[in-house]
């Protein structure tokens, strides 16, 4: 009896663990989203999800054949919340890389505007020391 109770606080265990990584990815997602979020959110999450991942990668216990196939159908939804969370970060570093270029742009062009600086700044020659 012991066995099947450790097994099904495994199950709950790992199951949880699961529908814990799925809402991290959906909150992840809402974040890369919104252009307003605070971007240390974006890595608390994602710290977040490694946490998680790493749990579940630590726990090599034996699932049962029915529990099995609820987790394969987790993982699954995880794999396509996770290559929807990778798509919208490409998205973003996209539209980051398309703003920096303006902005290099942007550098050339008023420093094409304003006229450099010539040896110590005065346009005369030569300083002659008076002093005898």
């Amino acid at each position: 009896m012991t066995n099947v109770n450790g097994n099904e606080d495994t199950v709950l265990r790992r199951t949880e663990v699961l529908h814990n990584l799925e809402a991290c990815y959906d909150r992840l997602a809402a974040i890369v989203r919104d252009e307003n979020a605070d971007p240390q959110l974006i890595t608390d999450l994602t710290a977040e999800a490694g946490r998680l991942i790493d749990l579940l990668n630590q726990d090599k216990s034996r699932v049962s054949a029915e529990h099995k196939a609820e987790e394969l159908q987790l993982l699954e939804r995880l794999k396509s919340k996770a290559q929807v969370v990778e798509s919208l970060f490409h998205k973003e570093m996209g539209r980051i890389k398309q703003s920096l270029g303006g902005l290099k742009r942007g550098k050339k062009a008023v420093n094409a505007y304003k006229p450099p600086a010539v040896g110590m700044g005065y346009s005369e020659g030569k300083f002659i020391d008076r002093k005898e």
